[in-house]
């Protein structure tokens, strides 16, 4: 099967995305100076994370359709056992790291021991104690582990009408978005950081994936039209204009965590745009060898290694070095030189856990 260049492209921005918000967190959401910009940033770490889903529901549905076209009949135990040899080394040794680090020190060992516990069956996220213990960004390994357990009758439902299963996949999950922040969670001081926890599981965020799907079995079975370069570019960039005019114009109109038509669907009006642009982009043709193209190669094979090790390498730097502490006065120069570590270490996790 062909390699999508378009999903390398779009990865590594996540990633980049991902990473410049956890570093603007990092140096204390210091301004820009460009309201927008700050909007942007401020906003990475959601779209990059949607984006991230929506690859994984696009990536699955490749390898299983893959699968299919050979004749290969996709049983389900060989099937996580494959998606488990790529996810986990590379997870584990990032929990080891977090806590030879002492990320968390604040924890008994009681609670230790169950969050590891937790982490290691990837049901960490359903946990709002347990949600970020480790490393703030391993809920979404939860998220997309628990996806894979549903991804193969997932496939089969969508591939006897991709167009239903995407519009009942976004109604069931603002339905189940909707009944979750009304029913089971108390409007207290907390109700914003438990919108986030529970607003992105597995059901309150199965859009995204399905998203990913639809996209996949539409340029598969060749749905997406012939479009010659000038027309699918502009299209690219017209869809890329209105993601941007809904994130940094419509978007800070309002909190994205609440409990409220708003809260329900931002998400899912954001996966759809994304997914969009996602479409109008795989309208063009990538020349892969392209040196423009080889920075978003580099960082998307790796991207893995990067999201895992990123957030928990900035926030020992700028605690233990006194270079990076100072660094992390100055935003800009702080996300330069920790893109550039990150990206290292990344590379050099993955080699570790590849075993090269």
């Amino acid at each position: 099967m062909r390699r999508f260049y378009q999903a390398d492209i779009l990865r590594a921005i996540a990633v980049i995305m991902v990473l410049m918000y956890h570093f603007w967190v990092v140096c204390g959401y210091q301004s820009t100076g460009v309201g927008a910009l700050n909007d942007l940033i401020g906003l990475g770490g959601e779209i990059g994370v949607t984006v991230f889903f929506i690859l994984s529901g696009f990536g699955i549905t490749c390898s299983l359709y893959s699968a299919e076209s050979r004749g290969q009949k996709t049983a389900f135990l060989p099937f996580i056992k494959k998606r488990l040899a790529r996810i986990y080394p590379l997870y584990i040794i990032s929990m080891v790291f977090a806590l030879l680090i002492g990320t968390m020190d604040a924890y008994g060992p009681a609670d230790t021991v169950k969050s590891l516990i937790l982490h290691m069956f990837f049901v960490h996220n359903l946990f709002a104690g347990h949600h970020g213990t480790i490393s703030g960004v391993l809920w979404t390994m939860g998220v997309i582990f628990q996806f894979y357990l549903l991804s193969i009758p997932a496939y089969k439902l969508m591939k006897k009408s991709p167009r239903i299963f995407l519009a009942a996949s976004v109604i069931f999950t603002v339905l189940i978005k909707v009944m979750v922040f009304c029913f089971f969670i108390a409007a207290d001081e907390s109700a914003s950081l438990k919108y986030f926890i529970y607003g992105r599981q597995i059901f309150t965020a199965f859009d995204n994936f399905a998203i990913g799907m639809f996209a996949a079995y539409t340029v598969l079975n060749g749905k997406l039209p012939k479009i010659k370069a000038v027309p699918a570019a502009g299209l690219f960039l017209a869809a890329a204009v209105v993601f941007l005019v809904w994130c940094i114009v419509i978007t800070p109109m309002s909190q994205i965590y609440l409990n409220g038509i708003w809260g329900w669907c931002w998400h899912s009006v954001t996966a759809l745009l994304a997914g969009a642009v996602f479409l109008a982009l795989l309208l063009n043709d990538i020349n892969a060898d392209g040196i423009i193209f080889l920075p978003f190669k580099f960082i998307s094979r790796y991207e893995y290694g990067i999201y895992l090790f990123h957030l928990l390498v900035a926030n020992l730097l700028a605690e233990v070095s006194p270079t990076f502490g100072k660094l992390a006065e100055n935003y800009g120069c702080f996300a330069l030189v920790m893109l550039f570590v990150s990206v290292s270490i990344g590379w050099l996790a993955e080699k570790i856990a590849d075993g090269r």
